[in-house]
């Protein structure tokens, strides 16, 4: 395992501790790593050619998420997703 140093703003590093609360991650870290595995889903996602949605339960209105900014490569190239361990790829659960 790698060690990194980050710099946030304090309104980003209060959002990651909001996030850690809310979520129940046992860290800081824990989001970060939780955040770039969706990060990581959304792209494949969005090279596969799907649409990322959200749906509201009561009017059923959808919103779509706009395309993240993703080069036009061809689908058969290796998942952002691959890049990320297998170990790494489990969600953090509060235990």
């Amino acid at each position: 395992m790698r060690k990194v140093q980050f710099e946030f703003t304090d309104e980003t590093y209060a959002a990651i501790n909001s996030l850690a609360d809310v979520t129940g991650a046992r860290s800081m870290s824990a989001v970060i790593r939780d955040a770039l595995k969706v990060y990581a889903w959304l792209i494949d996602e969005q090279r596969a050619g799907r649409k990322i949605l959200s749906q509201d339960p009561k009017t059923q209105d959808r919103k779509e998420l706009v395309p993240l900014t993703v080069s036009h490569q061809a689908v058969e190239e290796e998942p952002a997703l691959a890049a990320v361990p297998a170990a790494a790829q489990k969600w953090d659960v509060p235990g």
